[in-house]
């Protein structure tokens, strides 16, 4: 999103270091000359670079700082000095402005094709391991539908308490009309069997939409068994497990930083990773596949129940 002549790409932070890039545009500045970073009327030092100036007109640039408190600071200023002209804008609305040219989600791609799917008929969905782990209940999201959440931890607003590798022995074939599952595939043991159960549940032409991620930490130890690229979903939704995949999305590019650096490392944060890793598919026929092994048959251990939404 273009914010008054400054277009902000990145904005992160590592302990105390902060970190901007963005373009700034010559029509609006000319070219770029210095970028001041104040901190309640006062001069932050800083490091300022300024790189290419591409095609559009757009000079690219980036700045660092320190700043002890946490989160997007809101007493810091930048002022973009150029040829033609000197603005001064909060951080915070800088910031703001990558939030607001996100893609929107899958979410709402799949309440469209559901709804649609029904002709805006009440639909029943299933949340599976919807329970409120970080304090916030999902369902919630899908007021105008009927609801049944599924989680392995029995919590107000879990309808139904069992392992989803096993949630076909408790729930009526093709009973629903659709499913989601959002952060819950990286901590599945068997995400393939999880995907026959779903099919044996949802109804023909049914939508699931999976979230889960492709880069971040470790958490729920030691249940946290996978993580997904956005090719990972062909070897779980595909014609022989009875689905076709719809769409699918990375999303939040994350830096990956190690704690002791090494000449291996050189590149490891160019490349990085996405935090989320999402996927919609639709069931296009019953699957004649199956596993029939139990997390009891390879695991020890019970899943740990974590209600702080902590790593």
């Amino acid at each position: 999103m273009l914010f008054d002549g400054v277009h902000i790409a990145e904005f992160s932070r590592y302990f105390s270091s902060a970190y901007v890039r963005g373009y700034c545009y010559l029509q609006r500045f000319g070219k770029l000359q210095d970028v001041a970073v104040i901190s309640n009327g006062n001069a932050v030092s800083h490091i300022f670079k300024l790189g290419d100036v591409h095609e559009n007109g757009a000079q690219e640039f980036s700045v660092e700082f320190m700043h002890q408190d946490g989160g997007v600071p809101k007493d810091i200023n930048i002022s973009f000095i150029g040829e033609n002209d000197q603005c001064v804008y909060p951080l915070v609305d800088l910031h703001q402005s990558i939030l607001d040219a996100v893609e929107p989600g899958l979410t709402e791609r799949f309440i469209d094709l559901t709804e649609n799917a029904h002709n805006r008929e009440r639909v029943k969905l299933l949340d599976v391991g919807g329970r409120a782990r970080s304090k916030y209940q999902r369902s919630k999201d899908f007021p105008n539908w009927d609801c049944t959440v599924l989680d392995i931890v029995e919590q107000d607003g879990v309808d139904v308490v069992c392992d989803a590798h096993m949630m076909s022995a408790l729930l009526e074939p093709e009973s629903f009309d659709a499913v989601i599952s959002v952060s819950v595939f990286e901590h599945i043991l068997m995400p393939w069997k999880l995907c026959l159960e779903i099919n044996r549940v949802i109804k023909p032409g049914g939508y699931v939409l999976v979230h889960t991620h492709q880069t971040i930490g470790m958490h729920d130890i030691p249940w946290d068994f996978w993580r997904f690229s956005d090719q990972a979903w062909n070897a779980l939704f595909n014609r022989k497990t009875g689905f076709e995949i719809i769409e699918t999305r990375m999303e939040s590019f994350s830096r990956i930083i190690p704690s002791i650096y090494t000449e291996r490392h050189k590149y490891a944060e160019k490349s990085g990773g996405f935090e989320g890793s999402s996927v919609i598919a639709r069931k296009i026929g019953e699957t004649d596949l199956s596993w029939d092994v139990s997390v009891e048959d390879v695991l020890r251990t019970s899943y740990p129940e974590h209600d702080d939404g902590s790593f």
